[in-house]
């Protein structure tokens, strides 16, 4: 993968990377957004986005905002946390918002509605040859609350910065190209989403289309309008999409270059299944949002059943039972790296150097392969 002559995801920006490597977003009915265009959509976006506040923008704007999905809920996610000094993306759960909204203290609150207003008429706008103003895409910071299933939810600040970079060790790690076309089926308030389905073939000139969700029986229809090459998802999800091929006796039209799973743990035997039907690699990821999406994983070309790969953007280590890194045994995996958080909202940040703790107990083998317990 290139990133092009003096770009880089921390020296040249989402605008400078995009107006390089000229990517597609897309959707299911067919709207297109190219390169010059989507970049004056998002500046349009993000220009509609600081108007909503009498804090002059970009500095101290903070602004929450619903993911309606599709192309325009691609294109607000995008032009806030590009833009804004802080962007928070609930995951759409009424209690998830009005925590976020307490604790976050939010200068705008976009919902559905809003954001489908607004984007819709950045993209018109772009459409008529308005460009906006892309200097407001300089970059800014996200919050991401984590699902708080076993008290009130964290909230991770990140930075757009760091967002591009674990993007750019995805890329790298499937070695995508301008000539690959992905379907998001995942949704763009989950880092899973935003940085693995959104962002990292936007960095290599692919193109994207955006699903209103995954739906098992049309994706294949939308696999197959759309000549997918590969798509990221939870194991549940491939695993109901094998099950509709299975039914249905359907197989993809343009062979799938790979699929890639992550965000919860692939049973081998569903692996094993799924690349028997598809006769493509399954490549299996782990990551979670503190790491900006992406910690460790497998390649299209080389893969070990049951192992998450090698470390990919960031540094991974096992913590013994006094909490040193480095242990050769089971222990708590333990993560470093300029795309890990710092720390969470409210709460003491990590040293520089910190190790920041997963809480998923594993282990590294002599080749540096990742197992998780």
């Amino acid at each position: 993968m290139s990133w092009g002559t003096g770009h880089s995801p921390d020296t040249g920006g989402l605008v400078g990377l995009m107006r390089t490597t000229r990517p597609v977003l897309g959707d299911i009915d067919g709207a297109r957004l190219e390169s010059e265009h989507l970049v004056a959509a998002l500046a349009i976006a993000a220009g509609r986005i600081a108007s909503f506040s009498h804090v002059p923008a970009p500095e101290g704007l903070r602004v929450v905002l619903a993911d309606p999905g599709g192309l325009l809920g691609a294109v607000a996610i995008l032009a806030s946390v590009f833009s804004c000094a802080t962007a928070v993306i609930p995951a759409g759960d009424p209690q998830l918002l009005a925590f976020v909204t307490e604790r976050h203290r939010p200068h705008v609150v976009l919902g559905p509605d809003d954001v489908l207003a607004l984007t819709s008429e950045a993209v018109d706008a772009a459409g008529r040859g308005s460009i906006g103003d892309p200097a407001v895409l300089a970059g800014g910071h996200l919050l991401l609350p984590t699902s708080g299933t076993t008290g009130d939810p964290k909230i991770v600040p990140l930075t757009s910065g760091q967002l591009l970079r674990s993007a750019a060790a995805v890329a790298q790690s499937l070695d995508l190209t301008a000539q690959d076309t992905t379907l998001v089926v995942m949704p763009l308030s989950h880092v899973h989403g935003l940085v693995a389905s959104l962002l990292a073939p936007l960095l290599c000139g692919g193109t994207v289309v955006v699903a209103p969700g995954f739906r098992a029986a049309a994706c294949p229809g939308w696999v197959d309008r759309f000549a997918v090459s590969w798509l990221s998802a939870v194991p549940t999800l491939l695993h109901q999409l094998l099950g509709q091929s299975q039914r249905t006796e359907w197989l993809p039209a343009r062979p799938l270059r790979f699929l890639r799973s992550a965000s919860s743990a692939l049973p081998t035997s569903l692996l094993e299944r799924l690349e028997d039907r598809f006769g493509c690699p399954v490549v299996e990821a782990y990551g979670m949002t503190e790491a900006s999406h992406q910690i460790a994983t497998n390649t299209p070309a080389e893969r070990t059943p049951g192992s998450v790969g090698r470390a990919s953007g960031c540094e991974a280590t096992v913590l013994d039972r006094d909490g040193l890194p480095g242990s050769a045994r089971m222990g708590e995996i333990a993560i470093r790296g300029p795309q890990v958080t710092a720390g969470y909202l409210g709460l003491p940040s990590r040293r520089p150097g910190d190790w920041l703790a997963t809480g998923d107990l594993g282990w590294i083998d002599e080749a540096g392969r990742i197992w998780i317990h």
